[in-house]
């Protein structure tokens, strides 16, 4: 996995499954809607699961050309509350 390379989901699922988390991590696809006004955040996918760690794996995509960390991150954990 080089980190440097544009993202794709079906590499970082790749790295995930074969290299990263345990066997019953569980790949999924699901567009998940929220119930708060996002600002930056243009759409979330839920793309994976692993029971035995209790993680849920989010891809989120947003709309800034800047920077836009925080904004992000509170966006994010509201979404995680």
């Amino acid at each position: 996995m080089v980190l440097s390379s544009s993202y794709s989901r079906k590499q970082y699922l790749k790295f995930f499954q074969d290299e990263l988390l345990p066997e019953d991590f569980e790949i999924h696809e699901e567009k998940i809607e929220t119930e708060f006004q996002k600002k930056f955040i243009k759409s979330i996918y839920k793309i994976g699961e692993c029971p035995s760690l209790e993680i849920v794996i989010y891809e989120i995509t947003h709309t800034s050309e800047h920077d836009p960390r925080i904004s992000l991150s509170r966006e994010s954990f509201r979404l995680l509350s």
